[in-house]
């Protein structure tokens, strides 16, 4: 009589791995929609410290989320990134600000004032994607 011994450790990991990225998407999508609902709220110009408004779509065309390291733009299974891109380039300088610069002719030129719309997002939104990840998910 022989006795085998088999291990499931590498499908359960497996099955581990596929729950942590179905609750990682769901947390993204979350919070995604969570920045697109803040910046659908305001139509035409904000003031400083407001929220932007949108006046092309392209900042809310371009809130994502994705399994890649935006720095090394390499596939992730354990992280996921959501942010701003293309088509809106200018989002860094809305959330950030810009700094004044002097022309030539020593005219004050180019400020703008931070916007902030995705930090206090994720900000506001740390409780519910804690929640998300502590689901139950078998």
């Amino acid at each position: 009589m022989a006795i085998k011994y088999q291990s499931f450790v590498k499908e359960v990991m497996k099955d581990i791995r596929k729950a942590e990225k179905k609750q990682l998407r769901k947390a993204a999508v979350h919070v995604r929609g969570k920045i697109k609902q803040k910046l659908k709220g305001v139509a035409g110009r904000s003031l400083p410290g407001q929220v932007p408004g949108h006046i092309t779509g392209d900042l809310i065309k371009g809130v994502k989320f994705a399994f890649k390291n935006p720095n090394t733009m390499r596939p992730t299974t354990d992280e996921v990134f959501v942010g701003v891109g293309p088509p809106a380039y200018h989002a860094h300088l809305l959330e950030f600000g810009t700094r004044i610069r002097k022309t030539k002719k020593g005219v004050n030129k180019g400020q703008v004032l931070p916007r902030p719309f995705i930090i206090p997002t994720f900000q506001e939104e740390t409780q519910a994607v804690i929640n998300i990840m502590s689901e139950r998910w078998v």
